[in-house]
């Protein structure tokens, strides 16, 4: 055989895995089915607008309004939901706020995963140049080495709010995060 004929089949046997690999491979590479994060674009700031009110959250815990900020492994998180009515007339605005965090089943994996661990959705009610704190007890404990991103919708708004870190610290012990689908708060608001 020529030297042009052995280049020839080689190059045809690599386009051949390429496009085997191609077919078979699922068009999808996440195994968890549709992705359950918001459809709408997500905007880093501090505070949702939307009609006269203004909601924003705070890690209840820090004694500086950081929206970034590194936390203790194995703390239980807790948040706040600041809602102000500027606008002169009542306001029902449905909010929904969501807790998403890296998968702490392989935190030394190279593909970095977030999962949803927590969601709250309510309508608030807030009358003309009311300002209502809400306290958002998610039950949710940071993992080591997670890192934890809190977005608030409304509508078709969104930012993502607040976000939060555990350091990695070794020995790892890998314990997967509870997910829980709905969370309310006992009480109610």
């Amino acid at each position: 055989m020529r030297r042009s004929d052995v280049l020839m089949l080689a190059a045809c046997a690599a386009g051949s895995v390429v496009m085997s690999v191609a077919i078979l491979s699922p068009p999808r590479l996440d195994a968890d089915g549709p992705s359950t994060m918001p459809v709408v674009p997500i905007v880093d700031a501090a505070s949702l607008k939307i009609d006269g009110v203004e909601l924003s959250v705070r890690y209840i815990g820090s004694s500086t309004g950081d929206r970034v900020m590194m936390v203790e492994t194995g703390t239980t998180l807790k948040l706040e939901l600041l809602a102000k009515n500027t606008s002169g007339r009542t306001s029902d605005l449905p909010v929904t706020i969501s807790m998403s965090g890296t998968d702490a089943s392989s935190p030394l994996s190279r593909v970095i995963r977030f999962k949803e661990l927590w969601r709250h959705d309510e309508t608030i009610a807030l009358a003309p140049g009311q300002i209502r704190t809400i306290e958002l007890p998610t039950g949710i404990n940071i993992a080591n080495g997670q890192s934890i991103s809190i977005n608030m919708t409304s509508g078709k708004e969104a930012v993502s709010a607040l976000r939060l870190a555990s350091p990695l610290k070794f020995p790892i012990q890998t314990v997967a995060s509870p997910v829980v689908a709905a969370n309310k708060p006992a009480g109610g608001w």
